[in-house]
């Protein structure tokens, strides 16, 4: 007798058969520890809120801070370069927001500029976000 391999055990066929299942079972297994590794840092991103920005229907402190950071991009020089502080936001009743702070930007000649600005918006409940009023000053 052979041990367990030799002449009373596994013939060489079932044995690289054998293998070759071994071999795919492992396989599998990675390829679905990946994709459940995906799933949950996908899943984790969403329940942590990490999904974008929010809608302005039913606006709060982040949507109106969102949405005012947007109007001030619009009326900067390099929007693209535009860095916000973190602002002042003050909810006024009846779905107004003020939203005041600073943004460092570049203008149209590259030179980093700092200016403050004071927006107020308001929901007024039809999944749109109003400008009442912006001041931009350098």
């Amino acid at each position: 007798m052979g041990g367990r391999w030799g002449s009373g055990g596994m013939s060489e066929h079932l044995r690289t058969e054998w293998y070759a299942r071994s071999r795919l079972v492992y396989a599998s297994l990675g390829v679905v520890g990946v994709v459940a590794t995906i799933t949950m840092m996908t899943m984790g991103g969403a329940l942590r809120g990490d999904d974008g920005p929010p809608e302005p229907d039913g606006m709060d402190e982040h949507a109106a801070r969102y949405v005012c950071e947007g109007f001030v991009r619009g009326r900067l020089d390099a929007p693209d370069t535009a860095d916000f502080q973190r602002p002042d936001v003050t909810p006024l009743g009846d779905g107004r927001w003020r939203v005041e702070g600073t943004v460092a930007s570049e203008n149209g000649l590259g030179a980093l500029l700092r200016s403050s600005y004071s927006c107020l918006v308001r929901d007024d409940g039809d999944g749109e976000a109003h400008l009442m009023d912006l001041e931009l000053t350098d």
